[in-house]
């Protein structure tokens, strides 16, 4: 029987060998045309059909199969949850002065692994079903990337050591800009995408600074190395150290004021991989700061707590009035996102001030708060990202203006997704604004030849 780690080894080297394949199985070019085609002129049409075919055919086998990697990922991190023990995975040794590389899996890891495989599995059943509609972002290039996203977001969760933890983390970034430079042809993508990177990088700048401060003289990069070493260390370097991996993390999960990038990057992201970034990406920047917290610090002040719930309540407040007054559905889905992170962080807050007053009852109320609110947004943003996806495509519209009348051409799409209740539920409605007159009924009608929705006005 294969044990647990054992499977989580293989689940975890099945998704970029998935990918690979997928990616030069379904890229590869039509031949050149030969000297015998040009008398043929029906040769080289039929090689770039069949090469359309291989391309889908391979995309959708692709999607498939990391649909049923996931699933089989949920095991060894159901495993460990349940049992409420740490799974050994391995180490590697010899790799001076970085130290050994251990590898384990603990609760923490083990709930966003279970969170990121259910997000991986239906993003990957909804792209395989895509496929044939040639939407953008599910073809064999996507499937690759989230091949190595989820090998890189695995070896990020089970890493006992800060610098597989970095490359890991970069990996995982750099899928990330890949998911939203997919429509690179738009200048409004390739300016989201490089205000993206900028900011990763900016904070993965202050993650190496950080890991520097206490372990400049023996390169401590191991966790035990690194708690001891900031346990030796003045109260300075350990408050320094929280708030620059604070920054870095934070980046990550759109934390006030290192949200900047969130809003426009879910705005161009493609629906099936803006569920993934949403979903499943957003939330490793708090799994960074608990990480921190809980394996390498232990404690914080109450300033800093404090100071913690203050950013998260501006968050919120921030993110609700954002998400109330803006049209863009996935731009409201991207404030959602920062006041749902916001509300996690104030947990966050509370926790460590329960903790440091002797209140270990309310503060582990204050962490299931956490954990329940992180659960909710994760399958809310995901089904609500390929709930506004399919309409967008359906209608060609993304403004929430522009969408009245819906609920009876599309009622499953409209209320399959719980955190899709900002759409219109109504039959007719008023257009407030747009190419249409102000204060005309507006309908839609469904052209079964283009599969599409197209606004009328009835006067």
């Amino acid at each position: 029987m294969i044990s647990q780690a054992t499977l989580f080894w293989l689940t975890t080297s099945a998704f970029p060998i998935v990918g690979a394949l997928t990616f030069i199985v379904g890229s590869r070019k039509p031949r050149p045309a030969g000297i015998d085609d040009f008398s043929n002129p029906r040769a080289k049409p039929f090689e770039t059909r069949q090469a359309a075919v291989r391309s889908q055919i391979s995309a959708r086998v692709g999607w498939l199969l990391l649909a049923f990697v996931c699933l089989l990922d949920l095991l060894p991190a159901a495993g460990t949850l349940l049992s409420g023990k740490t799974l050994y995975l391995g180490q590697v040794n010899g790799l001076p002065p970085l130290g050994a590389w251990p590898w384990q899996l603990d609760s923490l890891g083990s709930l966003f692994l279970i969170l990121l495989g259910l997000t991986g599995f239906w993003v990957c059943l909804y792209s395989a079903g895509r496929v044939s509609s040639g939407q953008i972002g599910t073809g064999p290039s996507a499937v690759a990337m989230v091949g190595l996203q989820f090998f890189f977001t695995n070896a990020l969760l089970t890493a006992q050591n800060a610098f597989p933890l970095l490359i890991a983390w970069e990996g995982m970034s750099l899928a990330a800009f890949a998911y939203i430079l997919v429509d690179h042809t738009r200048r409004q993508v390739r300016r989201a995408a490089y205000m993206t990177v900028v900011i990763s990088e900016l904070g993965f700048l202050a993650l190496v600074i950080a890991l520097l401060l206490p372990s400049h003289s023996l390169m401590a990069l191991d966790f035990p190395g690194l708690r001891q070493a900031l346990r030796d260390s003045g109260p300075g370097i350990r408050l320094a150290f929280f708030w620059l991996t604070f920054l870095r993390f934070g980046v990550k999960s759109g934390i006030l004021p290192v949200q900047l990038w969130l809003p426009t990057a879910y705005t161009v992201t493609p629906a099936n991989l803006g569920a993934l970034l949403a979903g499943g990406l957003v939330n490793l920047g708090l799994f960074g700061i608990l990480r921190v917290y809980f394996s390498l610090l232990g404690g914080l002040n109450d300033g800093s707590a404090f100071l913690l719930v203050l950013l998260g309540a501006l968050a919120g407040f921030f993110g609700t009035f954002y998400a109330a007054v803006v049209r863009d559905l996935r731009r409201i889905l991207g404030y959602s996102s920062i006041e749902n992170i916001g509300f996690m962080v104030v947990s966050f807050g509370l926790a460590i001030l329960y903790f440091n007053h002797a209140e270990p009852a309310y503060a582990g109320l204050a962490l299931v708060a956490l954990f329940l609110q992180m659960i909710s947004h994760t399958l809310a943003k995901s089904l609500a990202f390929l709930g506004s996806g399919e309409i967008q495509t359906l209608t060609g519209a993304g403004s929430r203006p522009r969408l009245y009348g819906l609920s009876p051409p599309l009622p499953l799409s409209l209320h399959r997704a719980p955190a899709g209740a900002f759409f219109p539920n109504r039959c007719r409605q008023t257009f407030p604004a747009g190419p249409l007159e102000q204060g005309q009924p507006l309908g839609f009608d469904w052209d079964k030849r283009s599969g599409r929705l197209f606004p009328h006005c009835h006067s």
